[in-house]
């Protein structure tokens, strides 16, 4: 993980890591306590949880073939009402997870913990009030963006002081046609909140990797100005082209990405095993490419689809 992001190949097969991935049960017999689950355990069983599912975070690893392990983050929703299966309901609980992480696997593992926020597509029930704030107050949403960044670097300021070697903002920033937001309001709102972001980690002598789904082409030129280590996700299904991507942007910005989720999930093996083929073949040259899904590995794709994608590393992702 550590050759990839600093643009250098590794010695013996190409980095993966997966931002999110919930076939534990599936791979392993046995599932994450998480989520309102979680919150009803006592301080005691609360401690005992917490290193259980590290150690079922690390078989994980193991038998995925990952390089890096991300701490869960806080209650999110992935639509409206809906939240995610993988969270912890309070500060304490993330914060003794990602000190479990780095006294268990920090000698064999990139530890990384989710800090950072800038200006995202709300949800689609809060658009139209999202759109009438940048109409009638644009300077407050700039404000509150800014303070939302500032509070996420404070955050990501913990992480690291227990350890974490980078952070990794979850932001999703574009639709499969492009950014949405237009340009003047990307250079106002989100840039500086990018380049500090970028910037306050680096100072800290740690990675930034920025998770987006969507067409996020154009937005690529400004992560390298910001100095960003490395982009996530790589939507096949806006249309983006890794292979094409890493050679435009080698040794400049790091690419993780982009197995379609897809094809994970539907298949068949022969597909999954071609695309993975080319995206191999196509991007482990020279570092700066962390091979994994275009998203995250979600509840629906089969395991054995999955095993597909990563004995696929063996056969076409190994530099001897």
């Amino acid at each position: 993980m550590l050759a990839a992001l600093n643009h250098r190949q590794p010695d013996d097969q190409v980095a993966a890591w997966e931002i999110g991935f919930q076939l534990h049960k599936e791979l392993l017999g046995e599932g994450l306590v998480v989520g309102d689950e979680f919150a009803k355990l006592s301080p005691k069983e609360r401690d005992f949880t917490i290193h259980r599912n590290v150690e079922l975070i690390i078989q994980t690893a193991e038998r995925t073939q990952q390089c890096a392990l991300l701490a869960t983050a806080s209650y999110w929703e992935i639509s409206p009402g809906k939240p995610a299966l993988l969270w912890l309901p309070d500060p304490e609980a993330q914060l003794a997870e990602l000190r479990a992480l780095v006294e268990m696997a920090a000698d064999d593992y990139m530890i990384l913990g989710r800090a950072g926020g800038t200006i995202g597509i709300p949800s689609g029930d809060r658009m139209t009030e999202f759109a009438i704030q940048l109409y009638d107050d644009r300077q407050g949403t700039i404000e509150r963006t800014r303070e939302r960044m500032e509070r996420s670097i404070e955050w990501g300021k913990r992480l690291v002081d227990l350890g974490a070697e980078g952070v990794v903002m979850c932001t999703d920033v574009a639709f499969n046609n492009g950014p949405f937001l237009k340009p003047d309001l990307i250079h106002e709102i989100m840039e500086p909140t990018v380049y500090r972001w970028a910037e306050a980690f680096r100072d800290m002598g740690v990675y930034t990797i920025w998770h987006t789904d969507g067409n996020v082409e154009p937005l690529m030129p400004m992560m390298v100005e910001a100095g960003v280590s490395a982009l996530q996700a790589i939507d096949p299904i806006a249309g983006m082209d890794i292979v094409s991507l890493k050679q435009q942007y080698a040794g400049k910005l790091a690419l993780i990405g982009n197995i379609n989720c897809l094809t994970l999930q539907f298949g068949p093996p022969e597909a999954i095993e071609q695309e993975c083929k080319t995206l191999l073949e196509g991007c482990k040259a020279g570092g700066g490419f962390v091979y994994g899904s275009s998203n995250a590995v979600f509840k629906g794709i089969p395991i054995e689809h999955y095993q597909v994608a990563i004995d696929a590393i063996q056969r076409y992702g190994r530099y001897d």
